[in-house]
């Protein structure tokens, strides 16, 4: 977890930021942070935060993500009162797996944990300063809301804030995230404690989920649907005579034992 954070803060946030907040992301730093927040979780009966790992077979953990209640932020603080928001604060993949689907995947299962419960509008914050950040956003469906400023060791930036104002697993409009689920291969898991997981129920408090479409079948459900409709009721007109067919031979073959004594 450590090193996906740090790898991916640097190469992402490079020109971005002074180079004294690039060095101050150390493994040791980092691993610190992570075992703090983990011993956090692993001892709350009812955690208000969820962090997730996105895991690849072959390369174990490479993408991370954090969430919970949102940040205090006064020009949003009228719909704050009025909806249940939750925020995710960290969502960061390796560079060397990024553009295969977990940055989609982890913004999706955090929205999921916190839609589960009940916080169904969702923000992100992103550097300003950060376009390809702001653009996965984008084409995930967030719009931006404004912008607020955030301190990092005494240096102040500008964030961009996004917003899905139902980012439920179930919701269907374009508000909520995007293609979230489809990672091609790999694993999305809530992690209490290092090295540990939790339970087994998906996007829930202290669950798993297994995350295995294939985008290239997303991909072809979303661009050929209609086809694949199609195809199925064709497949469906065809097979069902079959089917039934076998099963009028086989009534009549065990009838036929039956009636000749073989079928004791």
């Amino acid at each position: 977890m450590a090193r996906v954070f740090v790898d991916s803060f640097r190469a992402g946030h490079r020109g971005q930021i002074p180079d004294r907040l690039l060095r101050s992301r150390t493994y040791a730093v980092s691993e610190r942070a992570w075992a703090r927040d983990l011993a956090a979780l692993a001892g709350a009966a009812d955690p208000p935060t969820c962090i997730l790992v996105a895991e690849d077979a072959a390369h174990g953990v490479v993408g991370v993500a954090m969430g919970g209640p949102p940040k205090p932020w006064a020009a949003d603080e009228a719909a704050l009162t009025e909806r249940a928001t939750g925020e995710v604060y960290v969502l960061y993949v390796d560079p060397r797996h990024q553009r295969r689907g977990f940055g989609r995947a982890l913004l999706g299962a955090v929205a999921g944990w916190l839609a589960a419960g009940g916080r169904r509008r969702l923000l992100v914050g992103v550097l300003a300063a950060n376009a390809p950040a702001r653009r996965f956003y984008e084409a995930a469906g967030g719009r931006l809301l404004g912008q607020r400023p955030i301190e990092d060791e005494g240096v102040t930036l500008d964030e961009a804030v996004y917003v899905w104002e139902d980012a439920g697993p179930s919701h269907q409009g374009r508000s909520a995230p995007r293609g979230a689920f489809s990672p091609g291969s790999g694993r999305i898991a809530r992690q209490d404690r290092i090295g540990g997981f939790r339970g087994r129920a998906p996007c829930l408090p202290a669950g798993r989920v297994d995350v295995h479409p294939s985008l290239g079948l997303q991909r072809l459900l979303g661009d050929h649907g209609a086809e694949c409709s199609l195809l199925m009721a064709a497949s469906t007109v065809v097979v069902l005579p079959i089917v039934v067919l076998f099963f009028f031979t086989q009534r009549t073959f065990i009838q036929g034992i039956t009636m000749t004594g073989l079928k004791q």
